[in-house]
């Protein structure tokens, strides 16, 4: 097993079915100590799936927990106004227990 997984739209194209089950994946192996990189596009689902994000607009605009990184101000300054197609990775690690 690896220590590191980077994933690359790992959810565009499957079904929800699908998409829980590359979930259920990554969670398990953060939970056996590995991290996990994904780049993700869905700004509604960042917080169901990831614990830190880091927003990418040709320089990092923020980076640190989805609360911290997901703010208007953020995206804004990333995208303005028109932050829906916005382009975002995500990294997901195993809690800690100061989390």
């Amino acid at each position: 097993e690896a220590n590191l997984y980077l994933m690359d739209e790992p959810f565009a194209g499957v079904d929800a079915t699908t998409e829980q089950t590359i979930m259920d994946v990554m969670r398990e192996v953060t939970a056996n100590g590995a991290t996990v990189i994904c780049v993700h596009h869905d700004l509604h689902t960042v917080s169901n799936y990831f614990n830190y994000a880091l927003i990418l607009n040709i320089r990092a605009i923020a980076s640190g927990t989805i609360d911290e990184v997901l703010t208007k101000q953020n995206l804004e300054a990333a995208y303005g106004e028109g932050f829906a197609n916005a382009k975002t990775t995500f990294e997901m690690k195993p809690p800690t227990n100061d989390e």
